[in-house]
């Protein structure tokens, strides 16, 4: 017969350190306590798990931090804030008037370019 697998077959299974508080306590598999070493062995089949999920969880909060960011920079951007409250026709009259050279064009360009971005990761992103 194999043997069940320690951490998948344990009546509770807490990770790393809150199943050494809980293992003082009675630990049963099958109707039978679990040993020291048991314990031990489901901590430690479980650990790499617990890690990834950890990790998982830090990457997804800096990149939802970091996407914060982003907005309130771009937001504080005077261009930008200008663009949201303008209406189509103002937004073109300013296009016709201000955007004369290419240095000005690569301007407007870097700004909307910003904007849409900071618009597309918060729509597009899967948390």
């Amino acid at each position: 017969m194999a043997q069940a697998d320690p951490l998948t077959s344990c009546r509770f299974v807490y990770p790393g350190d809150a199943l050494k508080r809980y293992a003082s306590g009675r630990i049963t598999r099958n109707g039978t306590d679990l040993t020291a070493q048991e314990i031990a062995d489901a901590i430690a089949a479980f650990q790499p798990t617990w890690d990834a999920i950890v990790a998982a969880r830090e990457q997804a909060i800096a990149d939802r931090l970091q996407r914060e960011s982003d907005a309130a920079l771009i937001k504080q951007n005077a261009d930008v804030r200008a663009l949201i409250n303008a209406s189509p026709a103002q937004i073109e009259t300013w296009i016709t008037n201000n955007v004369t050279d290419l240095p000005a064009a690569r301007t407007v360009l870097i700004r909307l370019t910003q904007a849409v971005s900071a618009i597309g990761r918060e729509a597009f992103v899967d948390d």
